[in-house]
């Protein structure tokens, strides 16, 4: 239902007006503002006002920091952004979120590939069949160096047994992009479950690949096709 997001915010608005007049100046308070500046209306200077104020009482708070180093890099300002975020890493060293924004983003924009690397062998080390962790490491090495031979292990990998199916197809069509292989990667994409493909957070629709395997294939018909769907 088209009116169910604007339902929700409404919500959401009720629910911290009414925080709001019990404890106005609760940091929780300022942090329930800011998420909602941030995620109900893309308003991000207040969204960093409000979580300053709540930085006040909560300084070691990683929650405030991620928050913050989220807004900071929607707003380009990634040094910034990268601090945060490695202050969060330190007071919460096995958050997996923390460790998945730093690597899978910021390390990754800002060319800090051993870094990178040094704390995805890190989380490896404790959560070795965390499937996307591994995933994620070998694109680490493909953007690094253009090495490709972590990504085939993982894809056939214990971990890559007993992760979610979709995330491997996406792994495994990536990699045959990879290579070129646009047969295989027709054939593994036939497998999905679903509408959408999970790419790290980003919903791809499977037409997209559709279309660029069929561009591969030198099928320009079907692959304008797809891309038109």
């Amino acid at each position: 239902n088209v009116d169910q997001p604007a339902k929700h915010l409404e919500s959401a608005k009720k629910a911290l007006d009414s925080a709001v007049r019990l404890q106005p100046n609760a940091a929780q308070v300022h942090v329930m503002k800011a998420l909602l500046y941030y995620w109900g209306s893309r308003e991000y200077a207040p969204a960093l006002a409000e979580l300053a104020l709540a930085r006040r009482n909560l300084p070691n708070d990683r929650g405030v920091l991620y928050f913050t180093a989220m807004i900071e890099r929607r707003q380009g300002n990634w040094l910034d952004s990268t601090r945060r975020l490695e202050q969060a890493f330190a007071l919460d060293p096995c958050n997996i979120s923390i460790i998945s924004e730093l690597c899978g983003s910021n390390y990754l924009v800002l060319r800090r590939y051993d870094d990178d690397a040094k704390m995805l062998d890190g989380a490896l080390a404790w959560k070795p069949l965390d499937f996307n962790l591994g995933y994620l490491r070998a694109f680490v090495d493909f953007v690094s160096r253009a090495d490709l031979r972590r990504w085939k292990q993982v894809v056939v990998s214990e971990a890559a047994k007993a992760a979610d199916p979709n995330d491997v197809v996406v792994a495994r069509t990536d990699l045959a992009l990879k290579e070129r292989d646009y047969h295989t990667a027709e054939q593994i994409l036939a497998a999905r479950v679903g509408a959408e493909s999970d790419d790290n957070g980003f919903f791809t629709p499977h037409e997209w690949k559709q279309a660029i395997i069929a561009r591969g294939l030198g099928d320009q018909s079907r692959a304008t096709a797809a891309f038109l769907i």
